[in-house]
């Protein structure tokens, strides 16, 4: 668990980070998500998904060089994959519950709506944290390989 935690210390700390900074912008207004479900914004998650799969499959491709099986060997790339997952979980997580709330004829109270509009956007801003994070990753690997191929 020690190793999990140390390995995954950025991705803990975003996760931690992002739920009181979006509460605390929402509770000042700073962030107005009222209407976030008459938004569109199944298909702002679906792209952002796509990508952090691109990501994935990027990582996959580059698996079979020499310097990404070492650092995969001590576990450098299990931060930079759970970044990744972690992105496409909050992306497909508002999706589906914008999906749900979208096509499912429920009653749904005005405090209700105003929470169903609060965690659509926040998992849907998290996941944009993530897929920020994990292009910089895929930048950082890309140099690692470019900068070992010179060798």
């Amino acid at each position: 668990m020690n190793t999990f935690v140390r390995r995954n210390k950025l991705n803990i700390f975003l996760l931690i980070c992002c739920l009181p900074i979006f509460l605390i912008a929402v509770n000042l207004q700073i962030i107005n998500v009222d209407g976030i479900l008459e938004s569109n914004f199944l298909s702002v998650n679906s792209i952002f998904a796509g990508f952090l799969f691109t990501s994935l499959g990027i990582i996959a491709g580059i698996l079979d060089k020499e310097i990404i099986v070492f650092l995969d060997e001590r576990g450098y790339l299990d931060g930079y994959i759970n970044g990744i997952v972690i992105g496409l979980i909050m992306h497909i997580t508002s999706a589906i519950t914008e999906l749900m709330v979208n096509n499912i004829d429920m009653n749904i109270t005005l405090d209700t709506e105003v929470l169903i509009n609060q965690i659509v956007f926040m998992f849907l801003v998290a996941g944009i944290v993530f897929f920020i994070k994990s292009l910089f990753n895929i930048l950082k690997l890309i140099k690692i390989i470019r900068n070992q191929n010179k060798k």
